[in-house]
């Protein structure tokens, strides 16, 4: 989801918010979250987190297309019926 519902060309920032969870009744390891951005957003360096019950890390890497590719990997196995939430910011352009 995005926090604006529109926004003015060149400038605006947008704070997402991806949501992710565990449906089944097993843990599941090595979850990784990926959102490639289009070349209309540019990624707010630093932005990027991952709710505090969930640890884990963030890679930001170039998408080929003038933006970014965002990874975030869990560190640890997401609990059956577990969910979680990950914010960034991105500008447009």
């Amino acid at each position: 989801t995005a926090d604006l519902a529109s926004t003015q060309p060149f400038g605006d920032t947008i704070t997402f918010t991806i949501r992710f969870e565990n449906t089944g009744d097993f843990d599941v390891y090595d979850v990784s979250v990926v959102d490639n951005l289009t070349p209309r957003l540019d990624y707010v360096s630093g932005s990027a987190k991952i709710d505090g019950q969930h640890p884990g890390e963030v890679i930001v890497e170039d998408n080929g297309e003038g933006s970014s590719i965002l990874t975030f990997n869990l560190d640890d196995a997401l609990k059956g019926h577990d969910r979680g939430e990950i914010t960034f910011e991105a500008r447009v352009r």
